[in-house]
């Protein structure tokens, strides 16, 4: 069977009970999945050492009876050929937990701030310099793979894509109060239905106008 599940986590996903029910099932039943466990050292605020004991998350297969792998989250050819190796085992019959090392070199959201629970000269000098894209790019310089010219044009085609969607995006128009209720379930709910009727009573008696996110 040619058919495999990569699933993709953080490591503060480690923390949830979801996370050890699905790699004991795993264990047990023999499935066919790659567990791809991106540990970035923070989730959201809470450091990778408040996070878990063990020396690392790749180890924690070991005890659903599976291998448990780490690689250089930074590196995109070194994981290419980890995940590639893991989804063949995992086609085997045999799941793989990798844990691909890298680091939140920015914010959680744009309405986070960082620098109110990280100091920002800890770590980041040092990741900074290991940024996957300029890696990648220096590996496929020295292959004699891509040129100057050849950057340059990828990074002018990136740039007039991402306006075009920026661009596309802010022209759809806003969505109305009541389309957040549709598709929750495929079935609508009592509860749901209660809460649509709620959202309506509040914009009536707030502002009337305001049918539009």
């Amino acid at each position: 069977d040619e058919h495999a599940v990569v699933a993709y986590l953080g490591d503060g996903a480690t923390s949830e009970g979801d996370f050890h029910e699905a790699m004991n099932f795993a264990g047990v039943f023999d499935a066919p999945v790659v567990f791809l466990c991106e540990n970035n050292n923070w989730a959201i605020s809470l450091p990778r050492e408040r996070q878990t004991a063990s020396d690392s998350i790749a180890q924690k297969a070991e005890a659903y009876g599976f291998e448990g792998v780490q690689v250089d989250g930074n590196d995109p050819v070194a994981v290419y050929e980890t995940v590639g190796g893991a989804l063949a085992d995992a086609r085997e019959g045999n799941p793989v937990l990798v844990e691909s090392l890298t680091y939140r070199q920015g914010a959680h959201t744009t309405s986070d701030d960082p620098e109110r629970y990280r100091p920002a000269e800890e770590d980041l000098p040092e990741w900074r310099t290991a940024d996957p894209l300029e890696r990648f790019e220096t590996y496929l310089r020295e292959q004699g793979v891509v040129d100057d010219v050849f950057v340059a044009e990828c990074r002018a085609d990136a740039e007039a894509e991402l306006d075009a969607a920026i661009e596309a995006a802010e022209a759809v128009d806003a969505p109305d109060a009541d389309d957040v209720f549709d598709y929750v379930y495929a079935e609508r709910t009592p509860r749901v239905d209660d809460q649509q009727r709620w959202l309506t009573s509040y914009l009536e008696r707030h502002d009337p106008q305001q049918r539009e996110f």
